[in-house]
């Protein structure tokens, strides 16, 4: 009976860890629901999942990163700018981030700041 009782304690405790990592957040798997509708050319669909992953989780760079790039594909630069600019806040060493900005930049005329985020 001691040994059932273990079994059945490690397998709980396995199925628990598995769990906590295998599943992505609900921040994540709203970007992911984002990132298919902008394949779809859906942007008011990936705006609501971009927009929902923020507000669940401030500090979500990627979900910055991609609403920019929704921004970007209707042809609001100043608004992508403003995301990309978020998501480098967050986090620094995001080069995607940095890239997506310069080209952003470029489009719009400022050079010195492309050049700066390519560097």
């Amino acid at each position: 009976m001691k040994i059932e009782l273990r079994i059945f304690i490690v397998i709980i405790f396995l199925s628990f860890i598995y769990n906590s990592f295998a599943q992505d957040s609900k921040e994540e798997s709203l970007v992911k629901e984002g990132e298919f509708y902008l394949s779809q050319w859906a942007h008011m669909g990936a705006f609501g999942a971009f927009n929902e992953a923020i507000k669940i989780n401030p500090r979500y760079a990627k979900a910055y990163l991609m609403r920019g790039e929704a921004y970007r594909d209707i042809g609001k630069i100043d608004e992508s700018i403003y995301d990309y600019s978020k998501a480098i806040e967050i986090d620094p060493r995001y080069v995607e981030a940095y890239l997506l900005r310069g080209t952003a930049y470029r489009k719009r005329g400022e050079n010195k700041k492309a050049i700066s985020d390519y560097s």
